[in-house]
């Protein structure tokens, strides 16, 4: 059972990752809707992070923090406890598979020196951010459907994947989730961001129209370094957790004592504040939208 002291440090934590992440991840939706941005190439698969990690706070977050306020800890039976593992873990493995599918179009897009990249058509937009969607749901459905199952961590205020379970039946899907929700997609960013770095170091602009190229080039690696930071950060966040669920895994037995267990969770939870961090720091058109969109907040509240 979790101590008074428990509570509030996860409580407090908690709210500071919901106040910090909606606000941000609402704002950059407002941003990204923006005319400004409606041709840019990735920025659908932007939009479509800043609306997984709002949904996310919003759907998924609030069962942790009702828990907390109520001290009464979540129970594996429980239908609240199934929505939550069902929503942290579909969602997070969506956000990574579009950075992922990020990663994949910036590489074809800098290593293209032939044609100029084009907006996708709206079907094909629709179709790749509906094939974004389902691979999470899917990837966290087996649990509903009788393999494996969703428990509650040690402190019980959020659920997740039985990683301790001495089952067989378990065990496979903890393996298969570990590698459709991290291995793959980090393999991936991988293999995609090696090849960025390996053709910016062996091909040079040609003469003919370089200083086109050359501006070409700038901007496409400025916005990859930018995703790039965007991945490390979920990585970084991420990270820990896989390393805990992977060590209960092998011992067949919860890897953390209850106060220890929940910081793994709570990095994991954290990941949603650092993609409007990231942008504004690293992205002058979007800091100068910001500025615009807070300022225009302003003037309408101080008018009468």
């Amino acid at each position: 059972m979790a101590t008074e002291g428990d509570r509030m440090i996860y409580g407090s934590v908690m709210f500071l990752i919901l106040t910090i992440g909606l606000v941000g991840n609402i704002l950059t939706i407002v941003i990204l809707l923006r005319k400004d941005y409606r041709s840019k190439l990735i920025v659908p698969y932007m939009l479509n992070m800043a609306v997984l990690d709002a949904l996310l706070i919003l759907l998924g977050y609030p069962v942790s923090i009702n828990a907390i306020l109520t001290g009464r800890r979540l129970k594996p039976e429980d239908r609240t406890c199934k929505f939550n593992a069902f929503m942290n873990g579909s969602i997070g493995i969506s956000a990574i598979i579009t950075l992922t599918y990020i990663s994949f179009v910036m590489y074809r897009t800098i290593t293209n020196t032939t044609t100029m990249p084009r907006q996708k058509s709206a079907v094909y937009l629709f179709g790749s951010l509906c094939a974004i969607w389902t691979y999470g749901v899917l990837t966290m459905l087996p649990p509903l459907v009788g393999w494996s199952k969703f428990v509650p961590g040690a402190a019980g205020f959020s659920c997740a994947p039985d990683w301790g379970s001495a089952s067989a039946s378990i065990l496979s899907y903890n393996i298969v989730l570990m590698v459709l929700g991290f291995v793959f997609p980090v393999g991936v960013i991988s293999v995609c961001y090696y090849k960025i770095f390996r053709f910016l170091c062996f091909n040079p602009v040609p003469t003919a129209f370089a200083s086109i190229r050359n501006n070409r080039r700038r901007v496409n690696v400025r916005i990859t370094r930018m995703i790039m930071v965007s991945i490390i950060s979920f990585v970084i966040s991420w990270s820990p957790y896989c390393v805990v669920s992977v060590m209960a895994m092998v011992h067949r037995a919860p890897s953390l004592p209850r106060g220890l267990a929940e910081i793994p969770e709570l990095m994991a939870k954290a990941s949603v504040i650092y993609n409007p961090l990231v942008f504004t720091v690293m992205n002058i058109e979007f800091r100068r939208s910001l500025f615009q969109v807070m300022s225009n907040f302003r003037c309408q509240r101080d008018t009468p």
